[in-house]
């Protein structure tokens, strides 16, 4: 008589799921930390670049015309 395959005993989502909730205050905490840390620091560094415009008015448009005359 053949036997028949055990079941896959693998890790379900139950298996992940269960540390996850057990840990989520520190996770979150951790996290938010983390980034204000973070946020405390971009503040801490000088900018390095520094940006530049200049507006100039519109040149006219020469016909072709008055262009070949030139």
């Amino acid at each position: 008589m053949a036997e028949e395959p055990a079941a896959d005993d693998g890790i379900g989502l139950l298996d992940l799921a269960l540390p996850l909730a057990e840990h989520a205050k520190l996770l979150i905490v951790g996290a938010l930390l983390a980034g204000l840390t973070a946020l405390g620091i971009t503040y801490l560094i000088k900018p390095t670049f520094t940006a530049k415009t200049s507006l100039l008015p519109p040149q006219h448009q020469q016909s072709t015309a008055v262009s070949a005359l030139a």
